[in-house]
Parts: C-alpha cells; structure tokens; sequence
C-alpha cells in the first residue's frame, strides 16, 4: 500500500550499497533455475541470494520478489523478474536486464478510502544495464480501466456510463480525451508530480457492456549512484480501449543518477481511443541526472492515438534537470519538457513526435542545425511572463514537419514577443509549416532573424489568424 515516499525509501537502500557492503562468508553464485519466489531457496539451489552474492534468473524462469532483497553485487535477469509490493526493493552494486522485469497491477477499485497503490518496480543499485532486448516492462500494470458503464479506476479515471458509447480516457501528466461535443465524457483530472514520479496512471471509463477500459501505466522507479545505460526499453505505456471506451493513461518512470546513457527508449505513452472513447493521457518521466551527454535514445509521454472525434487529450510531461536537456540527433520524442529555462545543445533531430516545452523565458540554443521530420511537431508556446528565444548554429529544416512560436505580451524592451534566430538557412518543405503566433490581446509578435529563407511548393510560414483575438459576446474584439 502507498505508505513510504520513492525517496525515502529508496535513499535509505542507496545509503546502505554506498556506505560499504558488508560481504558474507558464504558470498557465491546463485542461480534461479525453476520459477517461484524470491525467498524460496529451493529455486536458487538451496539457499536464497544473501548480502555480497552474484545473482542469476535463468531464461524462461520467472521470480516473483515478494519482499526486498539482500543487497547483492550483481543481479542478471534473463528471465522474467515481478516485483509484488510497494515497498519491495532489489539492491544490487550492477543490475543487467537482457529479460524482463515487472510488477503485478495495482488493483484499488475503492476510491472511499483514498486510491491505495499496490505494487512498483524499485531499482537500488550502483549501475544498471538493460540490454538491447531487455525490458523494463510494467505497461497496463497502473489502475484498472472501468467495465460495463463505470468510470476508469485511479485518481485521474475516465468517466463512464455517462455519455451514449463514449467513455472517457485515464489522465495522468496530461488529460485524457473525450468524445467531441460531450463534456461529461472527458477523463478525470491531471495529478502527481512532474519532478518525480510517484504514481501509476489511470485506467479509461467505459460506455459498453461487457468491454472494458485500458488500464493505466504502471510505475518504474531506479535509483542509481553511477551509470543507467537504456539500449532496450523501460516502458509505463497505458493499454488501448475496447469499444467505446476510453484508454489507459500512461503510467510513472523515475531515474536518479550519475549519468544516463545509450539509445533505447524510455516510454510512458497513453492507450489508443477505440471507436467513440477518448484516448488516454501521456504519463510522467522524470529524469535526475548529472549527466546525459551519453543519450540518444528516445523520450516519450505521448497521448494515445485518437480516434473518430477524440478531444482533449494531451502530452504527459518529460522533466529534465534545467541546462543539461538531452541533445536529439534522430529519435522520436513526445511530451511536455518541463524545468528547462536555459539550455545549449549540439543538435536537435526530432524524428517522428510532437515535443512542446513548457517553461516560461526558455532560453535555447543550438549549436548546429534544427531538423523537424516524418510529421514531427514542436512547440515554443508562452505563458504571458516572459519571451521565449531559440538560436539555432546552422540551418533550421521542416520536412513533413511543424513549428509553432507563440508571443508573449510586450510593453518595451524587448519589443518582440519571442525570437527565433538561425544563422543559416530555414528550408520549409512540402507539407510543413512554420506558424507564428502573436499575443491575442497585447499584439506582441515573433521576431524571426534568418540567413535565408526558402519556401517550397505546398510549404507555408503561416500566420493566418494568429493575430489579435476576436471578441466574444458582450466583449470588444482586441487591437
């Protein structure tokens, strides 16, 4: 049950494998070579892995942890390890994973006593390898998704049984989404926290009987003194919807370290719509680290894919340490970059994926060049405090690609609303567009300063629209 924060706990394990393992006489080789729990020393041999011992889950084994374990120095999973508990943890010095490590779904349908959370992975280790292959897999593992004509379970749960074949998608870092043109069908509120994650996702409403909603995300914390390397997958995706219902919202991952290295994929997507449902929000990651020079994997807190009239729905949110964002050089990223005020960067190739940062007076710059491709979308929008500025080395390109700069207001210095500055040239595509947005109310626009500029056939720099707002029933229009 959620009784201990991840830190607390976590920081309590990592104090004890930094503070000097203390090795046994008996330190050894154990090796699970039938399936069963983690205690159960028949497994193993004998005799359950003790302080100062090399761990090993043979293929096709699968061990249950149904409490924390010794603090070992090193476990290699090429099985299948499931985490039972919420305060279960493995402490390892090295943890490798070329199998897969779970946890078993958080099943609380009660909301009279509070959401009550059951189970998580919890990582405690020095360094930790998941090779390529090897996953960290807990997607569907969050709260249950409703059945029949009930609301999804979790703090951020669809609605259903409210809107004729129309459940609502699970909300987490970002909202849910919902059939057009029926309010009462959008998913329940946004929670948790950006800076870390702590929470499974939400499961979708449902409005059929006899189908159910997705399940939500579950939740992946790792805490690391030296090196966590990604070269396979650790995923909190939400589970798509069954007919008329809503996904499954995408779940938590949380990474503590030194630095964060390799090319894999760290993925906490919502769960697609089906038919009339909504689609389910991005989940959280959130990522501490000193370092992450080494990473050229892929970020995603995507929603899921919409469907038929599906609205609402939005990004979860990615938090970074402000300065050290990761540079993109060819990886499909989705989600809200949160924390990032100030930032300098080799390249930015966003591949595939719709990023939109978040922070106010974001200062980015890029050393070389700016690529936006394969229907990838970015967003540098305001919050009305202070202007954005993005200045990019080399060229800014759009290929099938979309960029939207919005305006704060301005009353003086600066005398723009935001800026984009390339020293190259903008090359716009076939099928991309750039859209420039000026404040509604104040007028205050996007000063763009390029080296050149070139439009191709069905390419568009755009700012149709985008000027003061109109007005509304009993207000003037603005300007």
């Amino acid at each position: 049950m959620r009784s201990v924060g991840p830190r607390s706990l976590c920081l309590a394990a990592l104090v004890i494998l930094i503070g000097g393992m203390a090795l046994s006489a008996s330190a050894a080789l154990r090796t699970a070579t039938s399936g069963g729990y983690w205690t159960n020393g028949a497994i193993w041999g004998g005799t359950a892995p003790q302080d100062g011992d090399d761990a090993v889950i043979n293929g096709g084994v699968t061990v249950t942890a149904d409490v924390s374990t010794a603090t070992l120095n090193s476990l290699t999973n090429n099985g299948t390890l499931v985490f039972a508990g919420w305060n279960t943890v493995v402490t390892s010095t090295t943890v490798t994973v070329t199998g897969t490590v779970t946890h078993l779904p958080n099943a609380d349908t009660n909301v009279s006593d509070g959401w009550q959370t059951d189970h998580r992975v919890q990582i405690v280790c020095t360094n930790l390898t998941v090779a390529v292959g090897g996953r960290i897999d807990v997607n569907g593992k969050g709260f249950f998704g409703g059945f029949g004509l009930t609301n999804g379970f979790g703090p951020g749960g669809g609605a259903g049984g409210v809107v004729p074949h129309s459940g609502g998608g699970g909300s987490y870092g970002g909202k849910g989404g919902g059939r057009s043109g029926y309010p009462a069908s959008v998913s329940g509120p946004v929670y948790g926290s950006a800076s870390v994650a702590d929470w499974p996702g939400s499961g979708g409403g449902c409005d059929w009987a006899n189908v159910t909603g997705g399940a939500g995300g579950g939740l992946i914390q790792i805490l690391a003194s030296g090196v966590v390397t990604v070269q396979g997958t650790i995923t909190a995706n939400g589970i798509a919807s069954s007919s008329e219902s809503g996904g499954g919202s995408g779940g938590g991952i949380h990474i503590v370290c030194d630095s964060l290295a390799g090319a894999g994929t760290l993925s906490a997507n919502g769960g697609a719509a089906s038919s009339w449902g909504g689609s389910g929000g991005g989940g959280r990651i959130s990522l501490d680290y000193q370092s992450a020079a080494g990473w050229a994997g892929a970020l995603q807190a995507g929603y899921g894919i919409p469907v038929n009239n599906s609205v609402g729905h939005d990004l979860g949110t990615v938090w970074v340490p402000d300065g050290k964002l990761p540079q993109n050089a060819g990886a499909a990223w989705y989600g809200r970059i949160c924390n990032v005020t100030s930032s300098s960067i080799p390249v930015f190739d966003l591949n595939g994926g719709y990023v939109r940062f978040e922070e106010a007076a974001l200062q980015l710059t890029v050393a070389s060049n700016v690529s936006l491709r394969a229907s990838a979308m970015l967003e540098f929008p305001t919050n009305g405090t202070a202007a954005v500025a993005v200045n990019v080395g080399g060229d800014l390109t759009l290929s099938n690609g979309t960029l939207s700069v919005s305006a704060m207001p301005t009353n003086g210095a600066p005398d723009y609303g935001a800026f984009l500055g390339v020293t190259g040239t903008v090359f716009v595509s076939s099928n991309s567009f750039i859209y420039p947005y000026s404040h509604p109310t104040n007028g205050g626009s996007v000063l763009f300063r390029f080296g050149g500029l070139t439009v191709a056939a069905f390419g568009r720099l755009d700012a149709d629209y985008k000027g003061f707002g109109g007005g509304r029933y009993g207000r003037p229009a603005s300007g």
